[in-house]
């Protein structure tokens, strides 16, 4: 039976542990680099620092965070083989984007992309399977390659396109800011309209998390989405003059608000706060506007599809999935 030793103890591991076939493996014990996590207990077994592996028996160690490249730094400095080392997600890391761009520039190699830059009417993407040269347009948003979810944004943009072209009215609005990073992209394509940015900036709310533990949607989410605040978000907005922070705990932050909307984003993880962002702005939705729900297809946070089916159950409403890296679901009236 192989000795697992687990680092990390975020969303991600609370996925991976429902994938371990356990009558070919067991978990030793977990790591944490935080001090303050030391002699904790997951799941019943013990949290150690990083420091500590070397007094433990293991096969090899798996990677449930997205924080490969720190993660690899420590170990490393543990002197751990990298054979030992197992990652599920690299996508936001530096080995990630060196394997891309080793991959692209092969390509341009190989096929002889970069000789369309004689021609400034056409552009080839980076994404080459997915790029928009069929479309009859050019982009209004440069997706940078370090930008993964490249399929969700470009649905955002074609919404968009779609919002202008039917001219239908409303602002528009994220719930579920954080650092403002799809944020900037909604402000970018609507330079005319309102953008309501509803956020604690605080990270989840208790009363949420709890209820996504009681139902088993999610594990302990306290503590994470923290390292954001209003002057950050707003350092990435191109027209930040139409941005209005509706800061603190939705829909109370909505009160008062006589808005329609053409387009919502709704990035908020967990089950509460989704059901409630539904019922507030499903009802004041323009006719031919759009709500995108971000990680309705994340098993991480399973209780976003419990919302989205809930509420479009409740109310007859249809949505369609799509492919990107949250699974995200578009709802339009």
């Amino acid at each position: 039976m192989y000795k697992l030793l687990i680092f990390g103890t975020g969303g991600l591991c609370s996925y991976i542990l429902e994938c371990i076939n356990y009558n070919k493996a067991e978990i030793v014990a977990f790591i944490n680099s935080d001090p303050l996590k030391k002699g904790e207990y997951n799941n019943s077994i013990k949290v150690i620092l990083p420091s500590e592996i070397k007094y433990y028996n293991f096969d090899f160690i798996i990677i449930a965070s997205g924080s490969y490249d720190t993660m690899i730094e420590e170990l490393d400095k543990e002197g751990i083989a990298r054979d030992k080392v197992i990652s599920f997600e690299i996508k936001n890391t530096n080995t990630f984007l060196q394997i891309q761009k080793s991959l692209n520039d092969k390509m341009n190699k190989i096929f002889n992309f970069d000789k369309f830059g004689l021609f400034s009417e056409i552009s080839i993407e980076q994404f080459y399977l997915c790029n928009m040269t069929l479309n009859g347009r050019n982009r209004k948003i440069e997706i940078d390659s370090k930008e993964i979810d490249y399929i969700r944004l470009s649905s955002l943009e074609l919404i968009a396109s779609e919002i202008e072209l039917n001219k239908t009215h409303g602002n528009v609005a994220e719930l579920g800011v954080f650092r403002g990073d799809f944020s900037k992209y909604i402000n970018k394509l609507f330079p005319e309209r309102k953008l309501y940015l509803f956020d604690t900036f605080e990270g989840f709310d208790i009363k949420d998390i709890k209820i996504d533990i009681e139902k088993n949607y999610s594990s302990n989410h306290r503590g994470q989405f923290l390292n954001t605040d209003i002057e950050l978000v707003m350092g990435k907005m191109l027209y930040p003059e139409q941005c209005i922070i509706r800061r603190g705990y939705f829909p109370g932050t909505a009160i008062g608000l006589e808005e329609q909307f053409a387009l919502v984003s709704i990035d908020t993880d967990l089950y509460s706060p989704i059901y409630e962002g539904l019922k507030y702005f499903y009802p004041r939705l323009a006719q031919g506007g759009y709500i995108m729900i971000h990680d309705y297809n994340n098993n991480i946070y399973k209780g976003a599809k419990t919302a989205v089916r809930q509420f479009c159950s409740e109310n007859k409403v249809s949505y369609v999935p799509l492919s990107d890296l949250g699974g995200t679901v578009v709802i339009t009236k």
